[in-house]
This record gives C-alpha cells, sequence and structure tokens, in this order.
C-alpha cells in the first residue's frame, strides 16, 4: 500500500482516473450530497466506469463500485486489473482520499478470485493532489471465503 502524489501515476492509470472522475458526474445521491465515480481496467484494456446511485432507503444505494464490476462484467469483461475510485461532497467539502466500504471490499475481492491476479486499486482526492495506491488483499486481509 503506497501513498503518493497524482503527478507520480503513469499515463495509463491517470486516464483511469480521468474516466472515473468524469463517471462521477452522473452520480445520483440527493441525500448525502457524497458522489463517486469508479473505473476498471480490463486485461485488454478496455475501460468500463460508473457512478453511485442512492436510494431513499439507504440499504439498497449502488456504491460506483459495485456497479462497474457489474457494468464491465454484463458486457462480458471479467478480466479485471485495476480500478480507479474518486469521490466528492457536495455540501461539505470532503477533500479526503475515499477508499471502498466493506462491503465493495468484499465484492472485488471475488475479482481477484474470478482473474487470479492482484486487483489493483488506485483511490484519489477530488484534488488530485493525493493518491492511495492499493491491491483488494491490502485492504481487505481477511475477506469471507466459502467453505468447500
Amino acid at each position: 500500500m503506497d501513498y503518493l502524489p497524482y503527478n507520480e501515476l503513469t499515463k495509463q492509470e491517470k486516464k483511469l482516473v480521468l474516466e472515473a472522475e468524469k463517471a462521477m458526474k452522473n452520480s445520483y445521491n440527493p441525500y448525502s450530497f457524497f458522489y463517486v465515480g469508479a473505473a476498471v481496467l480490463t486485461g485488454k484494456g478496455k475501460i468500463f466506469s460508473a457512478a453511485n446511485m442512492a436510494n431513499g432507503s439507504s440499504s439498497v444505494n449502488l456504491c460506483a463500485e459495485r456497479a462497474v464490476i457489474a457494468t464491465a462484467n454484463s458486457a462480458g469483461h471479467r478480466d479485471i486489473r485495476a480500478m480507479a475510485i474518486i469521490a466528492k461532497s457536495g455540501k461539505n467539502h470532503y477533500d479526503d482520499i475515499i477508499t471502498p466500504c466493506g462491503v465493495c471490499r468484499q465484492f472485488l475481492f471475488e475479482i481477484e478470485r474470478i482473474t487470479g491476479k492482484e486487483l489493483q486499486i488506485i483511490c484519489v482526492d477530488p484534488k488530485k493532489k493525493s493518491v492511495l495506491k492499493a491491491t483488494i488483499s491490502e485492504l481487505l486481509p481477511l475477506p469471507h471465503t466459502r467453505s468447500h
């Protein structure tokens, strides 16, 4: 797990962040005004993006991370290698790096099980100054697994 300045990202990582940022504009959250965008990069170099979608019944909110995985999967792409996440708050001037929630971490762990490869997560603050790069295994060291 590494914290680094945004300018140290590769060109491809910056493109992934840009796509997440574009997706964030489609976020729907009139309740907490917390807007999240996510983008994934597949093994074939294809990028998919999605935003969070809130609901009056908060237990059915859909996080951007799960939405983008479902979008890529629906298009036949499960070989996901990296994900970028960016968020902002319309009310509270939220400036921190956000990381996936616990539910999303467990969901993203399944991608590692599918691909057999580490999933790189790139979390960026809304002003694109700071970055946290980690694998999903670092963010979720003890995932729930089915017994066989």
